[in-house]
């Protein structure tokens, strides 16, 4: 909502100290320590509001960002995995693992399991389901270039948004790096940061992200 994050940074720049990327890779390497309220904004998956409300409100008040993106989404009209399930049960698909359970509530069940099985899931939601889920058109390549020209810098947030906890060595490397190799080729240079999909952080993962260069 434009007007209610116009809000937001209004507060930010009345009471919080905000900081851009490189201000947080300086400290973690030893240089400069983060001032008191010290504040990074960041905003995972690439929704579209980021070139409708975020990008001009933060130019318009002068503030950095960083935005988590999903290239594996890009230039498409594909929905995020967890809007198009809330649709389809919604529209009556129905896993049988899981018969009855409200949308909200099977997202979260999904959140938890395994890649592979969260995909089967979600195949046989469309086979069931009566409707086809509502395209939702997505950030542009030339999207990215745009949000870093305003000071919004694009990160890594895997390539479709998969929780690296819960997936074997091998879909790990392929999400990050397929990821990578993607914002790098859009952006004309790598991506310095990379957020974890829900929060699920792996060791193995963590080994594969500093063997590309985060």
């Amino acid at each position: 909502d434009a007007d209610r994050f116009e809000q937001h940074v209004a507060f930010f720049r009345r009471h919080m100290r905000p900081i851009g990327l490189q201000d947080v890779i300086n400290a973690a390497r030893g240089g400069p320590s983060l001032p008191r309220r010290a504040l990074l904004l960041t905003f995972d998956d690439g929704d579209r509001s980021l070139i409708d409300v975020v990008m001009p409100t933060l130019r318009e008040h002068g503030l950095p960002g960083v935005a988590f993106v999903i290239p594996g989404l890009l230039d498409s009209a594909t929905p995020f995995w967890w809007d198009e399930v809330e649709d389809l049960v919604r529209a009556g698909g129905h896993p049988r693992r899981f018969e009855g359970r409200r949308p909200g509530e099977l997202v979260s069940i999904l959140k938890g399991l395994p890649t592979g099985e969260r995909v089967r899931v979600i195949d046989e939601l469309r086979r069931s389901s009566p409707v086809s889920p509502t395209p939702t058109p997505q950030l542009a390549r030339r999207d990215l270039v745009s949000l870093e020209g305003t000071g919004v810098e694009i990160g890594n947030h895997t390539h479709s948004h998969v929780s690296l906890a819960r997936s074997s060595h091998r879909e790990a490397v392929d999400e990050i790096v397929r990821a990578h190799d993607l914002l790098t080729t859009a952006l004309g240079h790598p991506p310095r940061a990379f957020a974890y999909p829900n929060g699920d952080w792996d060791p193995r993962a963590e080994e594969v992200l500093r063997g590309v260069g985060y």
